[in-house]
């Protein structure tokens, strides 16, 4: 349940490598303002994403500033 997530953030985490590692051809990623260090974006996420072979580009898009929109190909032919 949700409850359990908010309780376990180590969950969180799980979940977060999860899609990240399932994801295919082109990700979304809603990332607003400035991103921590420490973050799960920088610590799980995107470095899963990176790794996945399966993940042609990736949005990196802050609502906020649409047109910060970042846009990466980590595996370009």
């Amino acid at each position: 349940s949700m409850a359990d997530f908010a309780d376990d953030p180590q969950a969180w985490f799980m979940a977060s490598r999860e899609f990240a590692e399932g994801a295919t051809v082109q990700v979304d990623a809603f990332v607003t303002g400035t991103v921590r260090p420490n973050s799960v974006w920088n610590t799980i996420e995107k470095p899963a994403l990176l790794r996945n072979p399966n993940v042609k580009k990736i949005n990196v898009i802050d609502p906020l500033r649409p047109e910060k929109t970042k846009i990466i190909y980590p595996h370009r032919p």
